[in-house]
């Protein structure tokens, strides 16, 4: 299947009217300079090894679901090696410290001779996508080059994207097309790629790979050690808000200041989902009047808490160690429509979750979470107030909740193993299919 020049006419287009704000990027950003020629296609040296497994994940949470899945991949087929490409630089460098033995770059460009370009430098055995990150050019120009395609954890599209699905019909479809392999989430996922055209023999209900990511049930020696590293008392109650973007803080900081009034003890954690966020979100705290501290500071010794309220977390990687202090969670990017984030981890650690209304992005975790009465929908600070004062005032409540989010997850593990052996006999008919036709 060839690449479409429409497509790299539209990129192009998109680009031109863009580069004034990649320009300021350029500016303002070393990492982002670093990374623009492997975006071009230009890799280091030495990328090009025979048995490669393309793996690309489109930021943090895709790469960090992959944990488990590369080295039990690897285990179970030795004679390959995986590569692992990121969309975002956050991204990139969670790969880079999830996977220090392995090749890691940054994903590039949509447009076919750039993909084509890092196609000869990676040189893969298969390509293999994760979730939803299917770029038209690299699985066209892949399928050309009779490079295997296939979509691992793979969730149905959103509805801003099937409305791009649908504008682009034919090249949407022929996309679709050149994936031979479907492993997604859930049967509702499973009904949306059938409904855009993908035959059903290439769809396969295999789990969700992030309940294979988390360990049920948490270190209490552990946290006591991170309370004290922060400066907070062995026992404290703490609000932990992980992943918020935008718009929700203010909801956040109100509801921690009415439940502060009535638990004088409590403590916040902040966690923007966006790391060059912090100094936005340490104005609010300033404008709220609440003492902070930033974690940044307390790992490296030069900060503590003790005093403080509220701690501002700025760093990448360390959220689900925060988790494990909380008493109660509330889970970002739900309170403003973006979708919601991982309400898993939490969950799994036995941690009562408070989520908003737009949870669209990890739907089915919510709900069949939400069926427990491990996750509480919450719609504003107000309606937050009253979930996590529920749950403040009752430790034994809190705790019930708690481990009826872990049983429910313990029934959902096992994603990875059915998803390895998916891919093992893929692989297997892939390449005897491939022997055949060339016999």
């Amino acid at each position: 299947m060839s690449t479409s020049s429409f497509l790299d006419a539209l990129y192009i287009a998109g680009l031109t009217v863009s580069s004034p704000y990649y320009a300021c990027r350029m500016i303002g950003s070393d990492a982002y300079r670093s990374g623009l020629a492997e975006r071009w296609g230009r890799l280091p040296d030495g990328f090009r090894v025979d048995d490669t497994i393309w793996m690309h994940c489109s930021s943090v949470g895709e790469t960090m679901l992959t944990r488990k899945l590369v080295p039990e991949l690897e285990d179970e087929l030795p004679e390959y090696h995986v590569a692992l490409s990121s969309s975002t630089e956050a991204g990139y460098n969670t790969a880079l410290s999830c996977f220090p033995n392995r090749r890691v770059f940054r994903h590039p460009l949509d447009l076919s001779w750039v993909v084509r370009r890092v196609l000869r430098a990676v040189n893969p055995k298969v390509l293999v996508l994760v979730e939803r990150e299917i770029w038209p050019q690299l699985v066209l120009a892949a399928a050309s080059e009779s490079v295997p395609v296939a979509l691992v954890n793979g969730r149905g599209v959103s509805e801003r994207s099937l409305w791009w699905y649908r504008r682009f019909g034919s090249i949407t479809k022929r996309a679709l097309r050149a994936i031979s392999l479907y492993l997604v989430q859930s049967d509702r996922d499973a009904e949306c790629y059938s409904t855009l055209g993908v035959p059903d023999n290439r769809i396969h209900v295999a789990g969700n790979l992030k309940y294979d990511n988390v360990t049920v049930g948490f270190d209490r020696l552990a946290s006591e050690d991170l309370l004290s590293k922060i400066g907070w008392q062995t026992g404290s109650t703490v609000f932990v808000a992980g992943s918020t973007h935008e718009g929700e803080e203010q909801s956040i900081l109100r509801s921690y200041r009415e439940l502060r009034c009535e638990h004088s003890g409590l403590k916040l954690v902040v966690a923007p989902r966006y790391v060059d966020r912090a100094a936005q979100v340490a104005q609010l705290l300033q404008e709220a009047e609440l003492s902070f501290v930033r974690w940044s500071e307390i790992k490296t010794g030069r900060g503590s808490g003790h005093g403080c309220e509220v701690v501002l977390v700025d760093t990448i990687g360390d959220l689900t160690s925060l988790y494990a202090i909380a008493t109660v969670v509330f889970v970002g990017g739900s309170l403003i429509a973006h979708g919601g984030h991982n309400v898993i981890e939490p969950a799994a650690l036995g941690r009562p979750v408070l989520i908003g209304p737009h949870y669209e992005n990890t739907a089915e975790a919510v709900e069949f979470l939400v069926e427990a009465k491990a996750v509480c929908v919450v719609d504003d600070s107000s309606s937050m107030t009253v979930a996590a004062r529920s749950f403040l005032d009752c430790a034994l409540r809190a705790e019930s909740v708690g481990k009826a989010g872990q049983r429910s997850i313990r029934q959902r593990q096992g994603s990875c193993a059915q998803h390895v052996s998916f891919l093992k006999a893929w692989l297997h008919d892939s390449f005897n299919t491939e022997g055949a036709r060339r016999t």
